[in-house]
């Protein structure tokens, strides 16, 4: 009798319907978001971009010194000869700069092999293709150069030079630079007889001295 009725309970379990829970709606899965380029591009900015140094030093003034080596054309008639090179130069900008150099050399004549005396005065703009430690420049300007041969007339031509160099920073103040310019003047072969006046005039032509130089410097 109770085994019946546990069969009976058992049955009764079985056919009971079971409570059903509500089923809850499907969740939308989130995609994730995607990266806007914005934020990287603004870090990169802020460690790119220029900071207030870099404005400071639009308007630095540059002291430097340089020795080298001097080519003369022939129609000078002067050996190829050391130099010695100040300069004074001032910040327009990042990359822009005005110079004003000094050029001196002591070179022998090939003539009677005595010392001339030449000196050579540039005004000289300059554009950096970098603003970094290390920067190439080019150089532009015009200047007037005095040969003072001793025995003989002074030669007097004015110059447009042109040229390239390369400068390195190497600490707060201090650079060096290495650099190579050539120096486009007219030239005129005029004989003298020995009371001075002048028996023969050549063709105007177009001649170059060249100067390479390196030295060092400060900026301010």
């Amino acid at each position: 009798m109770r085994a019946h009725r546990f069969d009976n309970l058992r049955i009764w379990m079985r056919l009971r319907p079971r409570w059903k829970r509500p089923i809850p709606p499907p969740r939308r899965r989130r995609r994730p978001r995607r990266a806007s380029p914005a934020g990287p591009a603004l870090l990169a900015l802020l460690f790119l971009a220029p900071g207030p140094a870099v404005a400071a030093s639009e308007r630095e003034v540059t002291l430097s010194i340089a020795g080298g080596y001097r080519v003369y054309d022939e129609p000078l008639g002067l050996s190829d000869d050391a130099a010695l090179l100040f300069r004074v130069g001032l910040g327009l900008s990042s990359r822009a700069q005005l110079a004003i150099d000094y050029l001196y050399s002591d070179p022998a004549r090939s003539v009677n092999h005595t010392y001339a005396h030449v000196d050579h005065v540039r005004l000289l703009g300059r554009m950096n293709a970098l603003t970094g430690r290390t920067r190439p420049y080019g150089l532009f300007g015009v200047g007037i150069f005095v040969a003072d041969f001793g025995d003989s007339y002074d030669t007097t031509a004015g110059t447009v030079s042109a040229g390239l160099g390369i400068e390195r920073r190497l600490g707060p103040q201090l650079l060096v630079q290495v650099e190579a310019t050539a120096e486009f003047y007219k030239a005129e072969v005029v004989l003298f007889d020995p009371g001075g006046r002048a028996r023969y005039r050549g063709p105007r032509t177009t001649e170059a001295n060249g100067t390479f130089s390196a030295g060092f410097g400060f900026h301010f």
